[in-house]
């Protein structure tokens, strides 16, 4: 963590001598020189890659050219990432976004390319340790399981095609970043937390698909044809195959994401994880509302009680966030305990 300090105003005190003072300058000058040189070769490859891929829009072109991006950042990041480190990280994200991306056009959104853009965010992030492209494999995993995000007319829209299946893979993320993240290196960590908080989003945006809908599992996978397909009869067969395929009720979500955000609840806030507190209850409320305004339909009552009901909910949280214990280290406490 990088901290602003007064460098004249500490040697004017004492605290550091006129040598520390001048070592502190000379690095600061030369930490904002590297900085200023990275950001501007990286507006400048931005500018030309977004120049080519304007002239040349051809998806495999954009592919090629973000694996050299890529591997220019990897390379750069392995041999000289004291000096370039940010340069190097902006090369990768945009190289692998650009080659990812364009492999995905390319193949028509096939279920192999989405799982190429997972193997290679994630090895780009475990390569450069990298946040963002941990973020990007998560959300390129999503897309594998044909979950997916919209935007039209002022409107958003979430897609989660499978449910259930979407629910199973990530809850095995969340477990297994739990279980394996304290046991790895700090950085190595980081990133398992963060894969784990991302995942645990989407075990919930599952959730919430299939309380409102329920779930055919695998159907969009097994009838690809007729849902993605051009024939005008393919709807009756749909509307069939539809109807005889095995349904998990809405019902069964419901209730089971409820007693799991309850059950999650109790246990993070026993051990005073205040995040995921937090996180549990924003879901928490997300499944009422839904539910709510599912069963009791818009009226003016149902809108006044439900208004009513989320002010108690933000009060009991800011309430349950200013009480809550955070365990302080020994180390760091003097060998006594408190609370912060």
């Amino acid at each position: 963590m990088k901290h602003v300090v007064d460098v004249a105003k500490l040697e004017s005190e004492g605290i550091i001598t006129p040598e520390q003072a001048a070592e502190i300058r000379r690095q600061a000058a030369s930490e904002t020189a590297a900085l200023a040189i990275n950001t501007l070769s990286t507006i400048g490859i931005m500018a030309v890659v977004g120049g080519v891929v304007v002239l040349e829009p051809n998806a495999m072109i954009g592919a090629m050219l973000g694996f050299v991006l890529a591997a220019s950042g990897l390379a750069l990041a392995l041999w000289r990432s004291a000096s370039f480190g940010f340069l190097a990280g902006a090369l990768v994200v945009i190289g692998a976004l650009l080659h990812s991306g364009g492999i995905v056009t390319a193949s028509d959104g096939s279920t192999l390319a989405f799982a190429y853009a997972v193997a290679v965010f994630a090895a780009c992030a475990i390569v450069l340790k990298h946040g963002f492209l941990v973020a990007l494999a998560v959300f390129a995993l999503a897309g594998l399981l044909g979950s997916s995000t919209g935007y039209w007319h002022g409107s958003y829209g979430l897609w989660v095609r499978e449910a259930t299946v979407t629910i199973a893979v990530f809850s095995l993320i969340v477990a297994l970043a739990f279980l394996l993240g304290p046991r790895l290196k700090p950085a190595y960590a980081r990133l398992a937390r963060i894969a784990g908080l991302l995942a645990f989003v989407w075990v919930n945006f599952g959730f919430w698909v299939g309380s409102i809908f329920g779930d055919r599992p695998g159907f969009t996978w097994l009838k690809a044809d007729l849902i993605y397909g051009s024939d005008p009869g393919r709807w009756r067969l749909l509307r069939e195959a539809r109807e005889a395929a095995f349904l998990i009720p809405d019902d069964y979500f419901a209730g089971a994401w409820a007693v799991g955000l309850i059950g999650l609840g109790i246990w993070a806030a026993a051990r005073s994880q205040r995040g995921l507190v937090n996180a549990v209850v924003v879901f928490a409320a997300i499944h009422f509302y839904t539910q709510w305004f599912e069963n009791l339909r818009v009226s003016p009552m149902s809108v006044i009680v439900g208004g009513a009901l989320s002010i108690v909910i933000a009060f009991a949280l800011w309430r349950y966030n200013q009480k809550a214990r955070v365990p302080v280290p020994a180390a760091a406490a003097g060998q006594s305990t408190g609370t912060v």
